[in-house]
């Protein structure tokens, strides 16, 4: 710093404005300072915690509505979109963690620290005003010391001189003693004009001191003060920027996990919905036949409540007898999909081992085969069990395909007319579900059963054996339906069977 204040610029410098406001401007940064920590830091702390809170309130909604697993293939696409979109506030909450993290851990500690480095500064500021201070005061009272001698050697001076003036002038006096108070008024002079000379060099000494003190060293001092206080609203405005951009990369992220929301909503299919609820509760069966008239028979004495605990007993029966043969030879695929698999996975690990028995039996150097043979029997037993019950699968598919094709050939024995639109809407049914993302084999030997069926309609028209055996086959099912239907009344019941009762 130069000792004029010409060098300065024309800036609102401290310095400069504020040369006598040295304690309000220490205040002024001092408070400010500690706005880092009481205000700034307090602040992003508790907005922190409200992140967290946020995203826990999100982890919690999570948890609350997420569905159930499904079986692979058989999850409809809104439900699996919904999935999704929890997914993805799953991965907007993790956001919010990671920005209360990054607050929390980052942003307010580096806001103690510099809130600890101002105050640091400012404190090393103010010791350095004291000591140029103290300089200034101390100059000061050298000054004040310098004029009071000089001050009270003048009236001294003054009054032994005035003394000697009035000794000279009344002559009663003696000689000596004028000459007396003569010298002593000399020698106060002398000494006057000594503190006089000493008194102006002090003056001109505090003068320079004062001069360089209020034009150089106290607005150093306030200068530096400002420089620390554009320090810390710098750091402020650094810190908030880097804020901002921090959420503005969560915010980025957050619109990501928007658009994954945006098509996973648009991956839901009403009609590929549609086919699973299909294929997850068909039956397979067809809709009931006409019912036809019974024309009554005379000789025949039949009690009414018999006769409807009969009917009601036939009725429940046929429901219990009911099975869902559709649905079971879908899981029988599968697992025997799965057998497959498995003993293939089985044949090529048991290759492996019986190549590695084959290579340690032929060079025993390389180790003992003895545990290669352990892992190859029991990958054996593995594989024949899998063949075991895969041959158990495979004959309970045939023993359900068989019963699927005697309901169908019962249905159209029953109502030609009308089975052979069942089985029309059956097969488009099963060639829509060709094109969409079911089991394919299902779809396939399905369709394979329902063209199997149509052309046994067209041969039961022309082949008089096969109506005879049917007629017959189907008799003999509706005597054990009626014989079991009738044995099921509770014991004590009176009921008679006549012959004419069997459908001829």
């Amino acid at each position: 710093f130069t000792s004029t204040r010409d060098q300065y610029t024309l800036i609102m410098s401290w310095g400069l404005e504020l040369w006598d406001s040295y304690n309000a401007v220490v205040g002024h940064v001092s408070a400010e300072a500690n706005n880092l920590v009481e205000v700034y830091a307090k602040y992003f702390k508790e907005k922190a915690e409200l992140e967290k809170e946020y995203s826990k309130g999100l982890r919690k909604l999570i948890a609350k509505y997420e569905p159930k697993k499904q079986k692979e293939n058989e999850e409809q696409t809104e439900m699996a979109s919904f999935r999704n979109i929890l997914v993805e506030t799953g991965y907007q909450a993790g956001q919010h963690e990671l920005l209360a993290e990054h607050v929390t851990k980052v942003i307010v500690k580096e806001m103690h620290h510099k809130s600890t480095e101002l105050h640091k500064k400012i404190k090393e500021n103010s010791k350095h005003a004291r000591i140029e201070k103290e300089k200034m005061d101390s100059s000061y009272l050298k000054l004040e010391k310098a004029k009071l001698k000089y001050q009270k050697n003048f009236h001294d001076w003054k009054e032994s001189d005035r003394t000697y003036q009035k000794a000279d002038k009344d002559g009663k006096i003696s000689r000596n003693e004028v000459l007396r108070l003569k010298d002593v008024s000399e020698a106060h002079d002398a000494q006057y004009q000594v503190l006089s000379v000493s008194y102006g060099k002090q003056m001109d000494k505090t003068n320079n001191e004062q001069r360089e003190h209020f034009d150089c060293l106290l607005p150093g001092v306030l200068i530096s003060l400002q420089e620390v206080d554009k320090e810390r609203v710098e750091y402020v405005r650094w810190l908030l920027e880097r804020c901002m951009a921090r959420e503005r990369e969560m915010v980025e992220m957050v619109n990501k996990c928007r658009e994954g929301m945006d098509e996973a909503i648009g991956s839901i299919d009403v009609e590929r919905d549609h086919d699973i609820v299909v294929e997850r509760y068909k039956t397979g069966d067809f809709p009931p036949t006409d019912i036809q008239i019974e024309e009554m028979q005379l000789g025949r004495e039949k009690k009414a409540g018999s006769l409807t605990r009969r009917m009601s007993s036939s009725i429940f029966s046929k429901k219990k007898e009911k099975q869902n043969l559709f649905q079971k030879k879908r899981k029988l695929l599968k697992n025997i999909d799965k057998h497959r698999s498995e003993i293939a996975k089985g044949t090529k690990e048991k290759h492996a081992l019986q190549l590695m028995v084959q290579t340690y039996t032929k060079t025993p150097d390389f180790g003992d085969a003895s545990k290669f043979q352990e892992e190859l029997d029991l990958v054996n037993r593995k594989v024949e069990k899998h063949e075991d019950d895969l041959t158990i699968l495979n004959r309970e598919l045939d023993l359900v395909e068989s019963k699927m094709n005697l309901n169908m050939r019962h249905s159209l024995l029953a109502s030609p007319s009308r089975s052979l639109i069942s089985m029309n809407t059956t097969s488009s049914s099963y060639e829509s579900d060709c094109t969409g993302d079911g089991d394919d084999s299902d779809v396939i030997e399905n369709n394979d059963v329902a063209k199997d069926s149509l052309d046994s309609l067209q041969k039961i028209s022309n082949d008089d054996t096969f109506n005879t055996s049917a007629n017959k086959c189907i008799r003999s099912e509706w005597m054990e339906r009626e014989a079991s239907n009738r044995l099921s009344d509770e014991w004590g019941e009176e009921f008679e069977v006549e012959d004419h009762d069997l459908p001829v």
